[in-house]
């Protein structure tokens, strides 16, 4: 192969990398941009001994909710 073409092919390979780069800092840029679709989801630790020894499944309970729980307000801790 002759060094032209080489070198031309060299530059059509650095021409598509930066494309792909490019592009992809776009689709970084545009879902950074645009709000979240949903909300967070909390996740918190509670000692809540009343709960084991209330319930039929002990501590392999999962607890889903903070009405599930009776909490109502976050306690400042």
């Amino acid at each position: 192969m002759s060094t032209r073409r080489k070198f031309v092919i060299t530059l059509n390979l650095l021409a598509l990398v930066i494309a792909a780069l490019l592009v992809s800092i776009q689709r970084y840029a545009s879902v950074a941009a645009s709000p979240a679709k949903t909300s967070a989801i909390e996740l918190q630790l509670v000692a809540l001994p009343v709960l084991a020894s209330a319930s039929q499944c002990g501590a392999s309970c999962v607890v889903t909710s903070r009405a599930a729980l009776g909490i109502s307000e976050q306690v400042a801790q």
